[in-house]
C-alpha cells in the first residue's frame, strides 16, 4: 500500500498548492465574458491554440525529453537539464527575432506578444518539469500559485480597469510565467547547474530520438482536441468561437483538477510500470480517477443554468447546451491521457502517436461533415467522439500489453447515469427540479461505486497529515 499512500500523498502536495491557482482560474471566468468581446475572446483563444501547436514542433518537445530523461537514474541530471536549456535559449533567439520581423505585416493578432508568449511558456515548461523531477514537489506547486496569481491580478487590472484587450490578455500571461521562473530561480539551486559547455550531443540525440515521435504525436493531438475550434473561427466566425471557448472552460475545470493528480502519476508510473502486479495497480488507479471525473461532471450538471447565469455574460448564456457534450470531451481526455502517460512510461511513444493520429482524423472528417450542418454542437460532438476513439485504441493496446484491465460494466452504467443528467438539462428549465434528478443520480453513483467512499476517506487521511 506505500505506493497507492505515495501517490495520494504526491498528489495532495500538488492539490495543497494548486487550490488557490485553480480558484483563480475559475474566478477569472467571468472576468474574460465581461472584459472581452465574443470576438476577442475568439482571436485569443485562437492565438494560444496556436502556440500550444507550434511550440513543439519548433523546440522539438524539448520538455518532455528533458523531464523523462532527468527521472532516470542512469543520466547526469544537471547535464540533461543544460543540454535541453542552451538549445531551448537558441530556438527562442530565433524565434523573437522572427516575430520581431513579422510583426509589422500582420495588424489583426499582436504577433510580438505571441512570440514572447511563446517563449516564455516553453521556459517556465522547461525548467518547472525539471524542478518536478528531480523531486521538488513543493516548488513546483508553489511556482504554480505565483504564476496564476500574478496573471489573474494583471488579467484583472489590464482588463477590468485599462480595458487592454487581448494584447494585455497575453502580456499577463507572459508576465505570469515569468514571475515563476524567477522564483525557480531563487528558491533552488538550478543556476549552479547550468553549465552551457555541459552540452552533451550525444545525450542531445538520445533526448531527442525520445522527443521528436512525440512532435507528430503534438500536432495530432492539436487537430483533435482544438482543430474545431480553427473550423468554427473560419467557417462560422470569431464571435462563435469565443462562445465554444469560453463555454469550453467549465467543463476543462474537470480536466484541470485531475492535471494535479497526473503530476504525480507521471513519475509513480515510470516507477511501478515494470512491478510484477502493474496491472493490478495501474487498473486500480485507473477505476478511481474514472469514479471521480464522473462524481464531478454530474456536480457540474446539477447546477449548469444557474452557474452559467452567475458566471458569464449575457452573450455567452446559450453555450451552455455545449457543456454535457463537452464534458464527455473532458472525460475522455483524460482517460486518454491518463493511458498515454503508460507509453511515456514505458519509452514507446509509436503507440501515443498512432492513437493520437486516429483520433485527429476521426476528429478532422467529423468536424468537417458536421460544423455545417449543427454549428457549434457538430464541432463539439466530433472532438468527443474522436477523444473516445483515442481512449479505445489506447485501452485495446495497452490491454493486449497485459498493463490495464476495467470494469466494463460499471463505465455504461456511469455513462448512463451522465445522460441521464444532460437530458433532464435539455428537458427542463426548472433548476431546482433539475438539481434534484441529478442528486439522485449521484447518490445511485456513490451507491453502486464503492471506490468513491474509499477516496474521500483517503483524502481527508492524507490530507490531515500533509506537510508542505
Amino acid at each position: 500500500m506505500n505506493r497507492y499512500k505515495k501517490l495520494i500523498g504526491n498528489s495532495a502536495i500538488f492539490a495543497v498548492g494548486n487550490l488557490g491557482s485553480k480558484l483563480m482560474q475559475f474566478i477569472l471566468i467571468p472576468v474574460y465574458s465581461y472584459t472581452l468581446t465574443t470576438s476577442q475572446f475568439g482571436k485569443a483563444d485562437f492565438i494560444t491554440t496556436i502556440i500550444g501547436l507550434v511550440s513543439p514542433l519548433i523546440y522539438l518537445d524539448m520538455v518532455d525529453g528533458v523531464f523523462r530523461f532527468t527521472l532516470d537514474e542512469s543520466e547526469d541530471k544537471k547535464r540533461v537539464f543544460s543540454t535541453g536549456l542552451l538549445f531551448t535559449t537558441i530556438i527562442s533567439i530565433i524565434a523573437l527575432m522572427t516575430g520581431l520581423a513579422v510583426a509589422p505585416f500582420i495588424s489583426k493578432y499582436p504577433i510580438l506578444d505571441a512570440t514572447l508568449l511563446l517563449v516564455a511558456t516553453t521556459f517556465f515548461g522547461l525548467i518547472s518539469n525539471y524542478v518536478r523531477a528531480i523531486g521538488r514537489a513543493g516548488t513546483f506547486a508553489v511556482a504554480g500559485i505565483i504564476n496564476t496569481f500574478v496573471m489573474g491580478a494583471l488579467n484583472i487590472i489590464f482588463l477590468v480597469i485599462f480595458h487592454g484587450g487581448i494584447s494585455s490578455y497575453l502580456e499577463a500571461m507572459v508576465l505570469g510565467q515569468i514571475a515563476a521562473i524567477i522564483y525557480f530561480l531563487i528558491s533552488t539551486p538550478i543556476i549552479k547547474q547550468i553549465r552551457f559547455k555541459w552540452f552533451d550531443i550525444k545525450l542531445f540525440r538520445e533526448m531527442c530520438v525520445y522527443s521528436i515521435p512525440l512532435i507528430p504525436n503534438t500536432f495530432a493531438w492539436w487537430l483533435n482536441s482544438a482543430s474545431d475550434r480553427f473550423f468554427i473561427l473560419m467557417i462560422i466566425g470569431a464571435s462563435a468561437n469565443g462562445i465554444y471557448a469560453m463555454v469550453n472552460r467549465l467543463p476543462t475545470m474537470v480536466t484541470t483538477l485531475t492535471s494535479i493528480f497526473f503530476q504525480s502519476w507521471q513519475m509513480t508510473a515510470i516507477e511501478e510500470y515494470d512491478s510484477k502486479d502493474s496491472r493490478e495497480f495501474i487498473s486500480n488507479v485507473f477505476e478511481y480517477i474514472i469514479s471521480l471525473i464522473f462524481l464531478f461532471s454530474l456536480g457540474m450538471l446539477s447546477v449548469l443554468k444557474p452557474m452559467i447565469r452567475i458566471l458569464l455574460a449575457t452573450d455567452y448564456y446559450g453555450g451552455w447546451k455545449l457543456v454535457p457534450i463537452m464534458l464527455l470531451v473532458s472525460i475522455y481526455t483524460i482517460t486518454s491521457g491518463f493511458l498515454g502517460v503508460l507509453y511515456t512510461a514505458s519509452k514507446h511513444t509509436v503507440g501515443v502517436f498512432y492513437s493520437t493520429l486516429l483520433g485527429a482524423i476521426v476528429n478532422v472528417l467529423l468536424t468537417v461533415s458536421l460544423i455545417g450542418w449543427i454549428g457549434v454542437y457538430g464541432a463539439a460532438i466530433a472532438n468527443a467522439i474522436s477523444f473516445f476513439s483515442v481512449f479505445l485504441y489506447r485501452y485495446i493496446h495497452i490491454k493486449k500489453l497485459g498493463k490495464i484491465q476495467i470494469n466494463v460494466i460499471k463505465f455504461v452504467l456511469l455513462h448512463i447515469l451522465l445522460a441521464i443528467a444532460a437530458a433532464i438539462n435539455y428537458e427542463v428549465n426548472n433548476s431546482a427540479f433539475v438539481f434534484i434528478v441529478v442528486l439522485i443520480c449521484i447518490i445511485i453513483q456513490i451507491s453502486i461505486d464503492r471506490r468513491i467512499k474509499v477516496i474521500i476517506l483517503d483524502i481527508v487521511k492524507v490530507i490531515s497529515g500533509v506537510r508542505v
